[in-house]
Order: C-alpha cells, then sequence, then structure tokens
C-alpha cells in the first residue's frame, strides 16, 4: 500500500532570476544591472559567462508578463 501523495513540481524557471514565479520587468532589471562577465550568476542564463544579448533573448522567450 502506497500510504505517500505525489505532488508533481514545477520546475522553476531560470529566467525568473528574482524567483518570484515570474519572468517580468523585475528580472529584467536584474539582467541589465548584471550585463557583462558575470560567470555563476543567475543572469547569466546561458552558463557562459557573460550576461549579454543571448541572455536577453532566453529572457524574453520566457516572458509571462
Amino acid at each position: 500500500e502506497l500510504d505517500m501523495l505525489f505532488t508533481p513540481t514545477k520546475q522553476p524557471n531560470p529566467a525568473d532570476v528574482n524567483g518570484d514565479g515570474q519572468v517580468n520587468g523585475a528580472d529584467l532589471g536584474s539582467l541589465i544591472a548584471a550585463w557583462g562577465p558575470c560567470k555563476g550568476c543567475p543572469e547569466d542564463l546561458n552558463g557562459d559567462g557573460m550576461v549579454n544579448g543571448a541572455d536577453l533573448g532566453l529572457l524574453f522567450a520566457a516572458w509571462t508578463g
């Protein structure tokens, strides 16, 4: 007998850099503030060590408003 209730969990969106459940202007502001070399920071969405246009494109692709 299985006594546990398994509830699916929603995977966090990497573009939601502030973790509020939305990808919006707050995340955009964080991304712009981190622009440039930024190894390991959450705004580096593609993990290449730079926050740049590629990360901006990923953020807009995940935009929830």
